[in-house]
């Protein structure tokens, strides 16, 4: 049954990819033959208008065939004002990146439902580990130390704790804490990593999931989503670099088998996954 769903739930991607395809030529006036779910032999389809929909026998892929793509004898049927290369640039750039643009949004839908629907693990303002040779460790702070406030204002969760650091003026910073069972202060000098200050904690997370409104389920749908796009174009790159072998790449069959494990895992983390999957379209 897993594997049913996850083949579904990829069909449903795809779909959703050709979609966007398909709606921006329409927009663009570029006459489109067919829009198939599927590849191979055709099984069953429906004309409608100028357009035929079709399903063919194998569910995995899918196509829009547009005007002006293929041999002479198949684009005659449409006036050559109406093949793709006869648009302007940006009509053209729309068409081509619609099936990308329509699987980004897809996936950031999918995460706000989720955080929304099913919940998210929340940091707490609990140190959950330290990392060695950090400033964190150097100072002191140690496993299951509750940050209380940082230069005086009060820390109610990670989040809060990270926008509070970043805000900080340059230089040491005052943590009060509680540490075994009495308040501490300890000064901390961040460093720099990247773009961002860092003190080496890394920040326990609730036990339950807390379902977020819908203005700060937009807020995470964002975030992942952008995150997810940033990590396609780092995985790209490692492989470029050759720090990433082709061959530890997943295919079909490897997606089909996370899906379906993520399936067992819980609704939420195989929606997570497909999510993920639609961004990498």
């Amino acid at each position: 049954m897993s594997f049913l769903i996850t083949f579904l739930a990829l069909s449903a991607v795809i779909f959703i990819h050709e979609l966007g395809h398909l709606l921006a030529a329409k927009w663009s006036n570029i006459g489109v033959y067919e829009f198939a779910i599927g590849m191979g032999p055709r099984l069953f389809g429906k004309k409608w208008g100028e357009t035929e929909y079709s399903v063919r026998l194998f569910p995995i892929g899918g196509f829009v065939k547009l005007a002006g793509m293929d041999d002479e004898s198949t684009t005659q049927a449409f006036h050559p004002s109406r093949h793709l290369n006869a648009q302007s640039a940006w009509a053209r750039l729309l068409t081509i990146g619609a099936g990308s643009l329509a699987n980004v949004i897809l996936g950031f839908i999918i995460f706000v439902a989720i955080y929304s629907g099913f919940g998210v693990h929340l940091p707490t303002s609990i140190v959950e580990s330290v990392v060695a040779d950090t400033p964190s460790m150097l100072a002191g702070l140690q496993p299951n130390d509750h940050i209380v406030s940082l230069n005086g204002a009060p820390i109610e969760n990670g989040e809060k704790f990270i926008t509070a650091l970043q805000a900080a003026p340059a230089g040491p910073i005052t943590l009060k804490v509680i540490q075994n069972n009495t308040p501490k202060i300890i000064s901390i000098t961040p460093i720099e990593q990247g773009n961002r200050r860092v003190i080496g904690v890394v920040f326990a997370l609730t036990k339950e999931p807390i379902r977020l409104n819908p203005i700060q389920a937009v807020q995470w749908g964002t975030k992942t989503t952008w995150s997810s796009i940033r990590m396609v174009f780092y995985s790209a790159k490692m492989i470029i670099l050759g720090k990433v072998k082709p061959k530890e790449m997943a295919g079909v069959v490897g997606i089909v088998q996370m899906a379906s494990f993520g399936y067992h895992q819980g609704f939420d983390q195989f929606l997570g996954f497909m999510a993920m999957i639609s961004i990498s379209l």
